[in-house]
């Protein structure tokens, strides 16, 4: 669920684009936490977009 709200944030998909350090300030997270938690989630995300062309 965080990995959502930090993707949703860092890219504007909820209207409102953060900085990392922003989101780690909301969050309470060090912006090395932000950049980790954000990495991880978008290297899910194209695990899955190839998973899903790959089928």
């Amino acid at each position: 669920m965080l990995d959502r709200r930090v993707i949703s944030w860092r890219f504007g998909l909820d209207g409102i684009t953060l900085s990392r350090r922003e989101i780690g300030k909301r969050l309470r997270l060090t912006t090395a936490s932000v950049a980790v938690i954000e990495e991880a989630a978008l290297e899910t995300l194209r695990t899955e977009l190839v998973t899903d062309v790959a089928a």
